[in-house]
This record gives C-alpha cells, structure tokens and sequence, in this order.
C-alpha cells in the first residue's frame, strides 16, 4: 500500500458568543467569529428565535462575551489499495478496502493471507 498521508494531529480555533445567567450556573452560547459576528447560517430557526430573546434582555442574561477555545483531533492516514487502487481510511488494527475487501493493519502493510504452498 502506498500511503498519501499520514495520520496527523490538526489544530483549530473555535469561537462562541456566550450570555451568562443572571440567576445561576448557565449559560446560552452561539457560534460567531473571532470578531463577535454571530454564525446565524449554522442555526436553526429556534435558536435563532432565543439568541433574539438574548440579545433585546427578554431573558436574564449578561452582555454577551466572545471566548475562545482551542481543539485538537487526529485525522486519520489515507493510504491506496494494492489490489484495486481505491483509497483506504487506515485509522485501526485492521482497515478494509471497500472496492475489494483487502485489509491493512496500522501502518499499510496487507494482512491478507497468501495461499498455501502445498
């Protein structure tokens, strides 16, 4: 198998426009940019309907704050099938191509079972 690209860690930012209860612990939060630019195509009609109720105080919140947060997630290796060239996700012990039912293990080497020699 040759490998395209190997497994990776990516990094990203997130941003969040967060309202604190006046009244407790909660707090409402919705997706916008590192500018405070709320990311209305990401939501949905009724969340859309409560960031309103947020932001004229409808409800008992606190002026909204931008934060910040870093994530991480490991992406997983692509590799090419020996046998029928489709690409092959290689994100376990055993990776099975699904254009011919050949398998890999972690790193792309086959572990199909040569014949026996008799």
């Amino acid at each position: 198998m040759k490998i395209l690209a190997r497994n990776r860690k990516i990094f990203y930012t997130n941003y969040e426009m967060v309202f604190y209860a006046l009244d407790g612990d909660r707090k409402f939060v919705f997706p916008c940019n590192d500018y405070g630019e709320l990311d209305s195509d990401s939501m949905t009609v009724e969340e859309m309907q409560f960031f309103e109720d947020c932001i004229s105080k409808n409800v008992g919140v606190s002026d909204p704050v931008v934060e910040e947060t870093s994530k991480s997630f490991i992406a997983s290796a692509i590799g090419v099938c020996d046998v029928c060239i489709n690409q092959v996700v290689i994100d376990s012990a055993r990776n099975m191509c699904s254009g011919c039912g050949s398998e890999y293990d972690y790193h792309g080497h086959s572990l199909d079972r040569l014949p026996l020699v008799s």
